[in-house]
């Protein structure tokens, strides 16, 4: 968009979050040491045969582009690009080679089940190359309980220790670091809001809870003030490497939608 002097930038709230910042700038610092494997995994049980029985609710419609990848892979895979592709300076940056297995829902031919191996290319002298794992599913949970009892949805793992992120890893609220020196520390990373007492509500949240996205309107308005055509965490470059990583798992696992879903004419008859 540098040529038509225009501002675009994906809105992925996830990667404005204080939270998500700490954690690459984490990464950057090397307290970790070289990283050698991330894990991510985002499911939620929907628990579609009962709950979503007719095929038409969004998850499982293919019409919509239904399926876990799209809506719940993606938060997977931000983690592992956040982690292993934007902390990189961009002369180091490298398209990842990925296998992966896709298990179909057969009532609508939707994914169910994703898992996604991608290997990043690095030096040997810094690491070597980097394993990750991106998961998703739509009739299990990475938290079922929803209170972050059964553990980090999301590990980043160096040489000298990791740093963990708790489910549900499109708004999380909770790390910890455990370094092999024997540190510990746990941090919350509560939204923002009117607070308790205010009266005000946004959808299932606790009272006074802000949902989260005022971070990434925040980088709009920073861009536009600073002449910026595109987010600074997150470029058009990585938003399409990351699209194109899918499109290679939906080739793997032969996840096809509806040609008016996959037509890249314009317009579209729906």
């Amino acid at each position: 968009m540098m040529k038509q002097n225009l501002f675009l930038m994906e809105a992925f709230w996830t990667r404005y979050f204080p939270l998500s910042c700490y954690v690459r700038e984490l990464v950057s610092s090397g307290r970790l040491g070289a990283i050698q494997r991330v894990y991510a995994d985002n499911s939620i049980n929907f628990k579609p045969e009962s709950n979503m029985a007719d095929g038409k609710h969004r998850i499982v419609n293919p019409d919509l582009a239904g399926g876990g990848l799209l809506d719940l892979g993606v938060y997977s895979l931000t983690w592992v690009f956040q982690t292993l592709y934007t902390t990189l300076p961009r002369e180091e940056r490298k398209r990842p080679t990925v296998l992966s297995s896709v298990k179909i829902y057969q009532p609508t031919g939707c994914d169910e089940l994703v898992t996604m191996l991608l290997t990043f290319p690095r030096d040997y002298s810094k690491g070597g190359d980097v394993h990750a794992v991106a998961s998703c599913g739509i009739k299990y949970s990475t938290d079922p309980k929803k209170d972050r009892s059964s553990g980090p949805a999301c590990r980043i793992q160096g040489q000298d220790g990791e740093i963990q992120v708790f489910s549900p890893l499109y708004r999380p609220t909770k790390t910890r670091l455990i370094l092999s020196d024997g540190t510990i520390e746990d941090k919350e990373w509560p939204q923002p809001g009117p607070g308790k007492g205010s009266g005000w509500f946004n959808g299932d949240l606790d009272e006074g809870e802000g949902h989260g996205m005022f971070w990434e309107a925040d980088e709009v308005a920073n861009a536009l003030i600073e002449g910026r055509k595109e987010g600074q965490f997150e470029d058009l470059e990585e938003s399409v490497l990351i699209m194109e990583v899918m499109d290679e798992v939906r080739r793997q696992g032969g996840l096809v939608y509806p040609e008016k879903i996959e037509s890249t004419n314009y317009p579209v008859t729906l």
